[in-house]
């Protein structure tokens, strides 16, 4: 995805219309291995966070769980994301 496709997917997303009232969304990123593109996790996060929205972001990541790197701790760490890890694979994996 690129950040513009991104950006406009976030003001969708926070649109009145899409979210109501709610005063907490959550923010899902999953689809291949998505930890890969810290980059664009990073500048999703920083986009939000220039909004000045007032509702409370959960950010949560689908990963395999095999991607750890100092970055990866502090964007966990300053985010408070959540990490749901995918146990998956073929019979070979399983054996």
């Amino acid at each position: 995805m690129s950040p513009e496709t991104a950006r406009k997917a976030i003001d969708f997303f926070l649109h009145p219309q899409s979210t109501g009232q709610r005063a907490e969304v959550g923010l899902s990123f999953f689809g291949g291995e998505p930890l890969l593109e810290l980059d664009l996790i990073e500048e999703i996060v920083a986009y939000l966070r220039s909004l000045h929205n007032r509702k409370r972001i959960r950010y949560i990541a689908t990963t395999n769980g095999t991607i750890a790197s100092p970055r990866l701790e502090r964007l966990i760490r300053d985010t408070g994301m959540e990490l749901l890890i995918s146990l998956d694979g073929g019979e070979e994996a399983t054996s």
